[in-house]
């Protein structure tokens, strides 16, 4: 059997409310590395995507104000819905 079966109810909605939470602290930590005075974007190359001759092409997440709005958005607002689904849903 998987380990969903064998947690409760209660202890199932609280770590995937808890994932849902962490991932809203992690959003806000990287949106508060930008903000400030011309703050340039964040970049993180993560691996190579494609290679062919010399055409690289690599891939690469990138954090502007923008995605940063958005980020926060649904973090946040999906964090809340989770949180009220999940006392909703309760016996």
């Amino acid at each position: 059997a998987s380990v969903g079966r064998r947690l409760t109810k209660s202890i199932s909605g609280g770590l995937a409310c808890a994932a849902m939470i962490a991932s809203f602290a992690v959003s806000a930590l990287l949106v508060s590395q930008i903000l400030g005075h011309e703050a340039a974007p964040l970049e993180f190359t993560l691996f190579e995507w494609m290679a062919s001759g010399t055409l690289r092409v690599p891939f690469t997440l990138r954090l502007d104000h923008l995605s940063a709005v958005m980020i926060l958005v649904i973090t946040g607002i999906g964090s809340l819905i989770h949180i009220y689904s999940t006392g909703y849903m309760h016996e």
